[in-house]
């Protein structure tokens, strides 16, 4: 039965075994059938309930301690993933280790210094050849200081070179705080070596990747004795027991 009355159309409906319903509108006003078979009140509510919205999470990146691989959180304080304060994650690359959620050089790690090469001039500080025979017989010498122990080593010396080549560990199984080398190189000599070169370099966490360090020692006349520089050629690779 369908009644007209001032714009409103009224429709009763009968559902299943007696129920019944009604579903007014006019203009858009008034409910709509709910699945359920209620209505649906105005608001969007059913049943005259609001039917409300559920607030997404708040991202990985205002609520994570450590760091965060998408929307997940880790702790950060592995190798695999490492950071901290809601920050991406990253993956430390040997030999660097993941230490308060940055990758770096643990304090722990240790070291050799492998000596490759080194570059030597023709002649000393006064103009005159190293040996009566012509080109120096070089050999380094490597230190290795901190402030509990020093450690040193020399090599072989190559003769009559200018290029000597060695590509061997020098200094073997050292502490990262104990990087901080003295190089020295000396024309070698029966009776007495004679100074070439001396010099000092401290490792940074940037140069223990394997890569060639190239330590220039500047010539320096007025040194005690005088010294005619040279250049010498490292790396610093993790220990391998």
């Amino acid at each position: 039965m369908r009644i007209l009355r001032s714009g409103w159309v009224v429709t009763w409906v009968v559902v299943g075994a007696g129920a019944v319903g009604c579903v007014g509108g006019s203009g858009g006003h008034g409910g709509t059938p709910a699945r359920d078979g209620g209505a649906i009140a105005p608001d969007g509510g059913q049943d005259g309930r609001d039917s409300g919205t559920t607030e997404p999470p708040p991202p990985c990146a205002e609520t994570c301690d450590g760091c965060c691989d998408g929307e997940v959180c880790h702790e950060g304080t592995t190798n695999a993933a490492c950071g901290v304060a809601g920050a991406a994650c990253v993956a430390c690359s040997e030999p660097d280790v993941c230490d308060s959620g940055e990758c770096g050089v643990g304090v722990t790690s240790m070291w050799d210094v492998v000596l490759i090469d080194a570059t030597v001039p023709a002649r000393n500080t006064r103009g005159e050849l190293w040996d009566v025979a012509g080109l120096p017989d070089a050999r380094v010498t490597l230190r290795a200081n901190d402030s509990t122990m020093s450690i040193a080593n020399t090599s072989d010396a190559r003769d009559n070179t200018l290029t000597p080549m060695w590509n061997v560990p020098l200094l073997m199984n050292l502490a990262w705080r104990a990087l901080s080398l003295e190089v020295v190189v000396n024309d070698s000599d029966d009776l007495r070596d004679d100074l070439i070169a001396s010099c000092s370099h401290v490792v940074t966490e940037a140069e223990v990747s394997g890569d060639p360090i190239v330590v220039t020692c500047p010539a320096d006349a007025d040194a005690s004795p005088p010294e005619a520089g040279a250049s010498v050629t490292i790396r610093v690779v993790p220990h391998s027991p």
